[in-house]
């Protein structure tokens, strides 16, 4: 089941017009489109369609770890943060996991998908969806895997990359997922600090710069689930111009 916005023209089909006439609110891109030089960053690498990429854009991961300031063991580019998202709960053995609502809903279905039970952890509408990360701490029962986002989707609302790098801190019985697809808009990330073995850090490359169609995104881990997330994945998950676009967003 997919149930992610922007398949326009399913969603034409079922209102009965053509797709150019639907706007898409569940598609959330900076308003301001692509920046200055993607479009020809992506248009250049088409002239290097004859080879093969790298089986796991290998030399991304090098990159954003410059880009951090981090080991490039610790990074894994993919067919968009969504295939991450997904390819993580196969390879961690939590049985159970604790996902933060209202959020991104293919959290849960991942999960599912993983064999793993989930309880949910609801964000109450008395205090407008706000996270209360002691509220989580207390709710958790320990070994379980924890996916948020911050920013969450779809409230907006952040908590503090500081308070949630606490938070993992103190709860090393957890392991922790925070999706960061929307961080560039804040300027606040966990990967500002120090890494912890029990955190998994989710960027996109396509929201900030407003080219989903790219399909571009890398998570941030111990170099032991890294390796495991790559012996999962598919080799060529990132196409050529998937890369150039990234090489040139980074």
């Amino acid at each position: 089941m997919i149930t992610h916005g922007g398949n326009l023209t399913k969603l034409a089909k079922l209102a009965g017009c053509r797709p150019e006439e639907l706007l898409d609110f569940s598609v959330n891109l900076h308003p301001l489109g692509m920046p200055d030089g993607l479009l020809a960053a992506c248009q250049s690498a088409l002239n290097h369609l004859e080879a093969y990429p790298e089986p796991h854009a290998e030399s991304l991961a090098r990159l954003a770890a410059k880009r951090w300031g981090r080991s490039g063991g610790e990074f894994l580019f993919g067919n968009g943060s969504t295939e991450l998202l997904a390819l993580l709960p196969r390879v961690l053995p939590n049985s159970e996991a604790v996902v933060v609502t209202p959020g991104y809903l293919e959290y849960e279905e991942n999960c599912r998908k993983a064999g793993k039970t989930v309880r949910r952890f609801a964000l109450p509408e008395e205090s407008d969806f706000h996270l209360d990360a002691r509220g989580l701490s207390q709710f958790l029962r320990g070994g379980e895997l924890v996916i948020l986002g911050n920013p969450n989707n779809p409230t907006g609302h952040a908590v503090s990359a500081a308070e949630l790098h606490d938070l993992v801190t103190e709860r090393p019985d957890c392991f922790f997922l925070v999706d960061e697809a929307f961080a560039d808009f804040t300027g606040d990330s966990l990967l500002a600090f120090a890494p912890l073995p029990n955190l998994a850090i989710s960027r996109s490359l396509t929201k900030f710069y407003a080219c989903a169609g790219v399909r571009i995104g890398y998570i941030c881990a111990h170099p032991t689930v890294v390796e495991r997330l790559r012996e999962e994945q598919p080799p060529w998950s990132v196409g050529t111009v998937a890369a150039a676009a990234a090489r040139f967003l980074l």
